[in-house]
């Protein structure tokens, strides 16, 4: 019952109302203010969370808190160290509210064991000297600060952009009804951590202690391909660290051992990341990787419970690259959509992994709105739709806490709240296996505005399921008017055309395991072809399950308009190509035919014909003139 009422009053996921109206609950700074490390002799800073980069609030008046936990092998670290002030990065408020900063002992109602008002600053962080400082003498013990809110615009929380820690994202609301507060994870609502940090003062504090926070490396990786794996380090101590030892071991190999010099030293509470690459594996299997953190600044680490991660994953020699299919929920009447096109932009920019398509449904219908976009509604999974909203390889995203506008998402279908929750999706969907590769040729007639789609494929494994070839395509710099964007505002990625049927066309493998489709479409008069793309994807599909229609693989580029290839201008001999057939009519001297890719299959010296073996899309070289034709 506690989680359906806070998932009520949190205003992100509020079961009452639709992803457009809930987005402006969080709230991102202009200029974040980034608090450095204490530098007292004798003093440090001591917390979980990140740079303060956004508000958040509840759509609701009343009293709130927001705490860390400081556990109990923490509080056993610093056992006789005194917390002396508190820094705690205070959101948005219309009217001064009453704050202060409290310690508990539990979440279970117990009272304060401290509490000391304050007067905040909006939208920074707030640093407040503990009148009585409270020693930590090894039990656990939660300090934060407790604020009131007068209005239901305003946005207390101020939060960082980090992955949630659990001891950091502790959030809560006093409920009249039951007199007392009810408390939830910022993580379980795709947020981070509640920006609060201490400074303790004592004369035992460690001065080196190096934490490894964090391992990455991919779930799945090629076999006898190399890869790389990161390490985040934080210095939990006192003195700045310029040096550290790091020793890897992956698998049964034998540890390896070196140095990670620092340019600019790692001050108290700072975060760094390092990369190990050039790592292969030489056989198909699952493996361990094991990463140690030791010797900061050549002496020995304070505390070594924390310095070591280990992380599986599996080598595969069938896989091949990914990239993921977003298809993105938006419309002309969305209001918020302008903030979450720069959320997708802002990700996608200078990246070719991701394939962004447009449907200009969900939130009412626009010009742009085709009945394609109409069908994919289904992947909400029922209960109303909204925008903005997002799919990912349509697949569920309920494991990663994806949200909808009732909460956990069950579908396909989701609310993308921010760039940092969008980024760990994609990485998520990224790091899937994949075993069939595409490639996409085209052809574009300017006269008759005919376009020409081939896809090619090949699958490296036999799949469970048989799969569907899709091929949309998509305009971008659309002018147009745009709810929160104005008149002019310039729509892409908008989806013109599905060239296939809806849920894809039946794929028909060789005996090598590859296929091959070709799609003609002539473009509408108002479309411009120049600033148009071609998404091809193959995926799964169940009509009865929207939840069973992942995507397996993408590929994407944009048309070839306009490309460099030279046509024929010589009244000697002209090119065509009928049926099966290339004519050559009239005199040449040398032909050659090359596949899109430039790959020669048939030779020619004065033939009046060419028999092609496959249809598709060639280029035809008589004599050093080119010219694409299409053989169907």
């Amino acid at each position: 019952m506690k989680k359906v009422l806070l998932s009520l009053a949190l205003a992100v996921v509020s079961l009452a109302l639709t992803a457009q109206q809930l987005a402006p609950q969080y709230a991102r700074q202009q200029s974040p203010v980034v608090q450095k490390a204490t530098t007292a002799e004798g003093s440090m800073e001591f917390g979980y969370c990140g740079d303060f980069v956004g508000s958040l609030g509840f759509s609701m008046k009343g009293t709130f808190r927001a705490l860390m936990r400081v556990t109990a092998a923490d509080a056993t670290k610093y056992a006789g160290a005194q917390i002396t002030a508190a820094k705690v990065a205070i959101g948005t408020f219309s009217l001064n509210p009453n704050a202060q900063i409290i310690i508990l002992k539990d979440l279970n109602g117990s009272e304060p064991v401290l509490a000391q008002g304050f007067k905040p600053t909006a939208s920074t962080w707030n640093e407040v000297a503990l009148e009585t400082p409270y020693t930590l003498n090894g039990e656990e013990i939660y300090i934060g600060y407790q604020i009131s809110a007068s209005s239901t615009q305003n946005y207390p929380f101020g939060i960082d952009d980090q992955v949630a820690d659990e001891n950091s994202d502790i959030v809560g609301y006093y409920d009249e009804s039951s007199q007392s507060y009810q408390y939830l994870h910022l993580g379980s609502q795709n947020f981070g951590n509640a920006c609060i940090k201490v400074v303790l003062t004592g004369d035992n504090l460690p001065q080196y202690d190096l934490a490894l926070q964090e391992l990455g490396v991919k779930q799945y990786i090629t076999t006898n391909t190399e890869f790389a794996i990161t390490g985040t380090v934080k210095n939990a101590a006192s003195q700045a660290i310029n040096s550290f030892d790091v020793t890897y071991q992956v698998g049964d190999n034998e540890p390896i051992t070196y140095t990670e010099t620092l340019t600019a030293g790692l001050a108290n509470t700072e975060t760094y990341t390092f990369t190990i690459d050039g790592l292969k594996v030489e056989q198909d299997g699952a493996y361990n990787v094991t990463v140690t953190v030791s010797n900061p600044n050549g002496v020995a680490d304070e505390y070594e419970a924390d310095n070591t991660l280990t992380k599986s994953f599996t080598a595969l020699s069938t896989l091949v690259p990914r990239k993921v299919l977003l298809e993105n929920f938006s419309t002309a009447k969305c209001g918020n959509c302008p903030r979450v096109h720069e959320i997708i932009k802002g990700l996608t920019t200078d990246r070719d992994d991701i394939a962004w398509v447009v449907h200009h449904t969900g939130y009412g219908e626009d010009e742009w709105t085709i009945n394609d976009s109409r069908s994919y509604l289904w992947f909400y999974g029922g209960g109303g739709t909204y925008a903005p909203a997002a799919m990912l390889d349509r697949r569920c995203l309920k494991e990663l806490g994806a949200q909808g506008a009732q909460g956990v998402v069950t579908a396909p279908v989701f609310f993308p709240e921010s760039l940092p929750s969008l980024q760990s999706f994609v990485d998520y969907c990224l790091d899937q296996p994949s075993f069939i590769a595409l490639n996409i040729t085209d052809v574009y007639n300017e006269e008759t505005r005919e376009l020409t789609i081939r896809v090619t494929g090949e699958s490296t494994t036999t799949l469970a399921n048989a799969p569907l070839i899709n091929i949309f395509l998509t305009e971008n710099d659309i002018i147009g008017y745009q709810s929160g964007g104005g008149n002019n505002y310039r729509h892409s990625h908008v989806l013109r055309k599905v060239m296939t049927s809806t849920w894809g066309d039946e794929i028909t493998f060789d005996e090598n395991n590859k296929f091959d489709v070709t799609y003609t479409y002539v473009l509408d008069t108002e479309w411009k072809p120049e600033h148009m793309s071609v998404v091809a994807f193959v995926a799964d599909y169940n009509s009865k399950n929207y939840n069973e229609c992942t995507v397996l693989n993408t590929e994407w580029k944009v048309l070839e308009y306009g490309a460099a290839v030279g046509k024929l201008t010589s009244d000697q001999c002209r090119v065509m190509a009928i049926n099966k057939m290339i004519a050559l009519n009239g005199s040449y001297n040398n032909a050659a035919v090359y596949t899109i890719d430039g790959r020669l299959v048939k030779q020619a010296n004065g033939a009046s014909a060419i028999a092609m073996d496959n249809a598709g899309v060639y280029i035809v070289v008589v004599d050093g003139t080119s010219h694409k034709v299409i053989v169907k």
